[in-house]
């Protein structure tokens, strides 16, 4: 006990120091604390929230195969990768109901062709769900980006609350200088 007394001797009372560098200490002990483990607990929070809401998406949209209505247009221009054009297709929703909308095919496929529509429970079409793979990462930056976001505020509030500290500081300085230079003037004159 007494070597973690001796270790935080310069945290306590000296000639010098005065009660803002005490206070200011402490914030920044609280700051460091916040920063560390609040940027975690926002990284994590964040990151399991945006990894579970983009699970939820894959599970909810579901992959029907459609019917391709008119052949896909072949572009003028060859692409690199062969490049995909949008075509007309046609699929039934699970209550039964015959949609017809477009979605991305290769240049050139022929009608009666199937392809994959991704669709809700209703029908309409979606975009297709991120794989497990995007969806991991999605989380880790949602979480990188909450706990550096944590850190920032922490930092600034920080940064204020150490410039008011200072400016305490500097005035209690003054004061004290006032106070010495009267008393200087009343030994000398």
């Amino acid at each position: 006990m007494g070597d973690v007394r001796r270790r935080l001797r310069w945290w306590g009372r000296g000639p010098l120091t005065r009660d803002c560098d005490v206070f200011e200490g402490w914030v920044v002990l609280v700051a460091w604390i916040l920063a560390v483990l609040g940027g975690a607990l926002a990284g994590v929070l964040a990151g399991t929230a945006t990894e579970a809401s983009l699970s939820r998406q894959r599970a909810e949209r579901l992959e029907l195969s459609a019917v391709v209505v008119k052949e896909a247009p072949r572009p003028q221009i060859m692409q690199p990768g062969g490049g995909g054009t949008r075509a007309t297709v046609r699929w039934t929703a699970p209550d039964g109901i015959e949609h017809t909308g477009t979605a991305k095919v290769a240049a050139g496929t022929a009608a009666g062709a199937h392809v994959t529509v991704w669709t809700d429970r209703e029908g309409d079409r979606l975009a297709p769900p991120v794989n497990p793979a995007e969806s991991l990462f999605g989380g880790a930056m949602a979480g990188l980006l909450a706990a550096g976001g944590t850190a920032v505020v922490v930092g600034a509030g920080t940064k204020g609350v150490r410039l008011l500290v200072e400016r305490r500081r500097l005035a209690g300085w003054d004061a004290e200088w006032v106070q010495a230079d009267a008393r200087w003037r009343r030994t000398a004159g």
